[in-house]
C-alpha cells in the first residue's frame, strides 16, 4: 500500500498532448466543451503499472464535475474506462452522511 501512495503522490509531468491518441480522443468526446471553456479546475496524470500492465490515469475536475479515466493497455489491446461524478452527486453524500451523524435532516418521512 506504501507503494502505491508514492506511485499516486509523485510528482509526474504529462500534458494532455503526451496522452495516448485514444485517450485523449475519449477525452475530448467526453468532457463537455462548456466545461473545459468554463475551465479545468485540476488535470493530474498518473503512470502506474498495475499487474504488470501499464495503466493511464488522468483526473480532471471541472466546475460541475469530476472525471477519471482510465486507460490500460493489456494483450487485447488498449482499454479505456471512464468515471463521471457531479459535484452535486458529492454534495448529495455529504448531507446524507451528516443526517446519519445527526446532522440536520435532509428530508423526512410522515
Amino acid at each position: 500500500m506504501n507503494e502505491f501512495k508514492s506511485l499516486m503522490n509523485a510528482i509526474q509531468f504529462i500534458t494532455f498532448e503526451e496522452l495516448p491518441v485514444g485517450l485523449q480522443h475519449e477525452i475530448t468526446s467526453n468532457v463537455d466543451s462548456n466545461e473545459i471553456e468554463n475551465g479545468v479546475l485540476l488535470f493530474k496524470v498518473r503512470n502506474l503499472n498495475v499487474g504488470g500492465y501499464p495503466h493511464t490515469i488522468v483526473y480532471i475536475e471541472t466546475e460541475a464535475n469530476y472525471y477519471v479515466f482510465t486507460y490500460v493497455v493489456l494483450k487485447a489491446g488498449a482499454s479505456i474506462r471512464k468515471q463521471t461524478i457531479s459535484k452535486t452527486t458529492i454534495s448529495m453524500f455529504q448531507l446524507l452522511r451528516n443526517e446519519d451523524r445527526g446532522g440536520n435532516v435532509l428530508c423526512s418521512q410522515s
